[in-house]
């Protein structure tokens, strides 16, 4: 089996203990990014700005939102 932990990738068995806290931040932040409303950012190349987006349903359509960053 082969892992990431730390910054490496390391060949060998994961052990309980060290699973439960690589999960438990994974879940932690699976649930931040689920509850922001533009969880992800580009930058337009053009202008240099950087933007904040995300979706939403607006009446059964989905509805692209962005804001820029300041």
């Amino acid at each position: 089996m082969i892992f990431y932990k730390e910054g490496e990738i390391v060949a060998g068995k994961i052990t309980k203990e060290e699973l439960h806290p690589l999960l438990s931040q994974k879940i932690d932040d699976f649930a931040a990014h689920e509850a922001e409303s533009t969880p992800h950012r580009f930058t337009d190349t053009g202008t240099g700005k950087t933007y904040r987006w995300g979706m939403k349903a607006v009446n059964g359509v989905a509805v692209l939102v962005y804001e820029e960053v300041v």
